[in-house]
């Protein structure tokens, strides 16, 4: 057990220096060149738009963000612009007890520089598609799909939060509504929407169960909720969520013993071992620590009774 102990540390420290963000060398900073980048995300802030993507700086490829002077709603993920402007690196924040923006970019994206651009220092000069821009060009047409529906504005938000996982239509009344009513965790894809994909897709296969479908269930269920989790822009909990209903499945159909902490362990295990700087993210660790205590301390709680209503009744409860 102590060598394998050693061979997860010796994998963890690999992964996290292959993961460590590229530098540049002090004489390209802070000197206005011209540079190529490929956008990979775009946010919309107040009267500017904030583009995250690959830009090419002295034959080097780095992860830059860039602040575009005013909105801009007309670039696309996978666009590549020629912009010209000086490449800084973000400063660390020394305040004790305050937030390291610096520090969160670095870890949470991969990001240590930055620069400030206006309409007349870049240009749109090719667009590259691939997997992540038609995936995303897919989420805006069902976000632009359930907008154009016969809901009101207000619960077309919702479902778009819900369905998507981007909460960036939410307005921040609402989240604070959500927030002081203990339920601001649904608004994160996780464990509670694959239960309900499982379930949806459960019902459906239902008519079939004379085929013995029950005993493929893992090359049916399993696709699709790993499609909605790419979808969703795989977040933590909804990975999490997702690893551990391949385990159940996959042991159900080939009858094996499952046992949901092993299942949870490889789930914290695969997404370090692919994403180490989830370990400082809160929703990974909420999700994990928070499925620990139920898994560990719902047992305990639980009572059995002989009317089997109350049992289960009372184990959800638990």
């Amino acid at each position: 057990k102590f060598a394998f102990f050693l061979v997860f540390v010796l994998i963890g420290f690999a992964t996290m220096s292959i993961d460590q963000p590229k530098t540049l060398p002090d004489k390209s900073l802070n000197t206005v060149r011209s540079f190529t980048l490929d956008i990979e995300e775009i946010n919309q802030r107040n009267n500017s738009t904030e583009l995250i993507g690959n830009a090419t700086i002295d034959r080097q490829q780095i992860k830059v963000m860039v602040s575009h002077k005013g909105s801009i709603y007309t670039l696309r993920e996978g666009d590549r612009l020629m912009c010209k402007s000086r490449v800084e690196k973000i400063p660390d924040n020394d305040l004790p007890d305050t937030f390291d923006y610096s520090e969160y970019l670095r870890r949470q994206k991969g990001i240590i520089y930055r620069c400030y651009v206006t309409p007349q220092q870049c240009m749109l000069v090719d667009h590259n598609d691939n997997f992540k821009t038609l995936l995303s060009r897919f989420r805006h047409t069902v976000t632009q799909a359930i907008i154009r529906s016969s809901l009101s504005e207000d619960a077309s938000y919702l479902a778009i939060t819900f369905f998507t996982g981007n909460r960036s239509y939410l307005s921040d009344i609402d989240r604070e509504r959500f927030s002081m009513s203990g339920l601001a965790h649904i608004l994160a894809v996780s464990g509670l929407h694959i239960g309900i994909i499982i379930a949806i897709v459960s019902v459906i296969l239902r008519p079939f169960r004379r085929y013995n479908f029950r005993g493929k269930r893992f090359a049916t269920i399993i696709p699709i909720i790993w499609m909605y989790v790419i979808f969703t822009g795989m977040s933590a909990s909804a990975v999490r969520a997702a690893i551990m209903a391949t385990f159940y499945f996959g042991a159900k159909d080939m009858h094996l013993k499952h046992s949901s902490i092993n299942s949870l362990a490889a789930a914290a295990f695969f997404i370090l071992l692919f994403s180490p700087n989830s370990l400082y993210d809160v929703g990974f660790q909420l999700s994990i620590l928070s499925v620990t205590g139920i898994l560990l301390l719902s047992r305990r709680l639980q009572i059995h009774t002989k009317y089997s209503w109350l049992n289960k009744l009372w184990t959800p409860i638990s």
